[in-house]
């Protein structure tokens, strides 16, 4: 496999500071990627969309950076919730390129939110100035769920999939009364089409971490399709513990459409005294993998602890 392109370091114009994850799609026979820039101060982190279609050559087409009206992250105000930008999924929803960014700012008293952005214009084109934000949600919001609530605090890991017609959107983030985790799941449809907050069915399904289902701290996450339903594999830094160590790799947790219900279907793999971070999904011919990195810098690690898993998921 070639290297095609590199970068070091740079505080120049072309640069992206402190950029963190990335999310890669197809529209118009180009191809880009929305990279988040992860800095939590105010009027600091945001967003780029990158042209990669020439992978030689890179360019930025757009950027975006939080912005500071009066009170600190207001989601009344557009672009205040992208301090602290962290995680980025992409979908194309009825010909149209969104983005959706995860909050998280440390910890402590910090909200945490999302922030929901058309990346085109009404022309249908990706421009310097095409990014538009639809919906700002930010934790504990209570005004389109029904019963249910949002749980955004240290919103990480984030994830679009689409099923069976309608795209769906799995978040992971914390309660605020009790920092207990959550793995929720949104209908994106519903999310986009306009109703200005008053969707009560937007929330669809969500489950609490428990000592089974070990949601603490969740990290990363990615979905997959199978049968008529999405599986949700993620990744966790839960504190240590008797039993699992410092982190967990969680088995696919299912989402069922047909009744919004959402279940761990295998028990987790542990990885005591392991950090892990990263999770990737990818098929090679007639079979499904998954791989899932760690970082080998805790003091409880050995040897047989591995940094790099791969699990065949066919």
């Amino acid at each position: 496999m070639a290297l095609v392109r590199q970068a070091a370091g740079s505080t120049s114009s072309s640069s992206i500071a402190k950029a963190y994850r990335a999310s890669i799609f197809g529209y118009a026979s180009k191809t880009y990627a929305v990279v988040t820039k992860n800095q939590t101060a105010q009027t600091t982190g945001g967003f780029v969309v990158v042209d990669l279609s020439d992978p030689t050559s890179p360019t930025v087409v757009s950027e975006k950076t939080d912005l500071q009206t009066g009170d600190n992250d207001n989601p009344a105000s557009n672009w205040e919730l992208l301090n602290g930008s962290f995680d980025v999924a992409t979908a194309i929803v009825d010909s149209v390129p969104y983005a959706v960014i995860s909050q998280n700012l440390g910890g402590g008293g910090s909200t945490g939110g999302i922030t929901i952005v058309k990346l085109t214009n009404n022309a249908g084109n990706i421009t310097a100035t095409s990014p538009s934000v639809v919906r700002q949600i930010q934790d504990a919001n209570t005004s389109f769920h029904g019963s249910k609530k949002t749980h955004f605090k240290n919103a990480r890991g984030l994830s679009l999939q689409e099923l069976n017609g309608t795209t769906y959107l799995f978040t992971t983030g914390s309660r605020n009364t009790d920092d207990k985790g959550f793995l929720q799941v949104y209908d994106f449809d519903n999310l986009i089409d306009g109703n200005n907050g008053n969707d009560a069915s937007a929330l669809v399904s969500e489950i609490v971490d428990s000592t089974p289902e070990r949601l603490g701290e969740a990290w990363d996450i990615k979905t997959f399709s199978e049968g008529g339903k999405a599986y949700a594999l993620v990744t966790s830094q839960e504190a240590e513990n008797v039993s699992c160590g410092i982190s967990t790799f969680h088995q696919p947790f299912e989402f069922n459409p047909s009744a919004n219900s959402l279940q761990k279907v295998k028990a987790p793999n542990c990885w005591p005294g392991r950090v892990t971070s990263g999770v990737a999904i990818g098929t090679l011919g007639a079979k499904r993998y998954v791989a899932v990195v760690s970082k080998d810098d805790e003091p409880g690690h050995t040897a047989a602890q591995p940094a790099l898993a791969i699990y065949d998921y066919t």
